[in-house]
């Protein structure tokens, strides 16, 4: 699971568990965690910019929206849920790429 940012990640990373699978995320301290591992064909990303991932993955369908009302816009509010499958380009090769602050 990737997320677009460190709120996302910790929010879905810490009260999952084991019940989800490892969550990832290219934004602030969360990159340094590390990638997704390149074995990795099909993942969830939540948020994250659509002509990005398109780039990214041969397939990206909508699986849902996140809209809490008191949210924060691309945090909590209007987020897509996407499936994201049959990357492009590895994951250890794009990482650095993605990382940000």
């Amino acid at each position: 699971m990737i997320t677009g940012s460190y709120w996302q990640a910790g929010a879905l990373d810490q009260p999952a568990g084991d019940r989800l699978p490892p969550v990832y995320s290219p934004a602030r301290g969360f990159g340094y965690f590390g990638a997704s591992p390149d074995t990795a064909k099909t993942l969830v990303c939540v948020g994250g910019d659509p002509d990005r991932l398109r780039a990214q993955f041969a397939v990206l369908e909508p699986l849902g929206r996140i809209d809490t009302r008191l949210g924060f816009l691309d945090n909590t509010r209007d987020v897509v849920v996407w499936k994201c499958a049959e990357p492009r380009v590895t994951w250890s090769r794009v990482w650095p790429e993605l990382t940000h602050m």
